[in-house]
């Protein structure tokens, strides 16, 4: 199962905008990979330019992005999930701090040496989801049979 994908839909549906069409925001072109954006530009009917620089060769580029669908060289990928993003999402935890390290909840380890969730430890992607998982099910209302 792949626990990162997981976790960043659920960091999505927490904070919406890290799907907003924004500078900075990744985009995936069919030509170049993946693009990061610089400059946005709107044009009628909800089509976008997008200019920004492809993270694999660094070059500039610029390709069109629509809301509806028609006609487009990107689809939105999202910004990555970095540490405020999954404490965001995660709302009240205990926290710990060692020299490199985030120790949440007293059992999840956080790499401070490393920016982005998808880089972390799998371990820690694992109880991340698990913590997440755990705190839905709390919510969920259920029902006590007494014989």
């Amino acid at each position: 199962m792949d626990y990162y994908n997981l976790l960043k839909e659920k960091i999505y549906e927490t904070i919406p905008s890290m799907l907003w069409i924004d500078k900075g925001q990744i985009f995936y072109s069919k030509y170049y990979g993946e693009i990061v954006a610089t400059l946005i530009t709107k044009h009628p009917k909800n089509v976008f330019t997008i200019y920004g620089f492809d993270k694999k060769e660094g070059l500039p580029r610029s390709c069109n992005y629509s809301i509806n669908g028609e006609n487009q060289d990107l689809s939105l990928v999202g910004l990555e999930p970095k540490l405020n993003h999954v404490l965001k999402t995660l709302g009240n935890v205990q926290l710990e701090h060692d020299i490199n390290i985030l120790w949440i909840n007293k059992t999840i380890l956080w790499d401070l040496r490393i920016d982005e969730l998808k880089n972390q430890h799998e371990n820690t992607i694992y109880k991340l989801y698990e913590l997440l998982l755990k705190d839905s099910e709390i919510k969920k209302p259920f029902i006590i049979l007494t014989v």
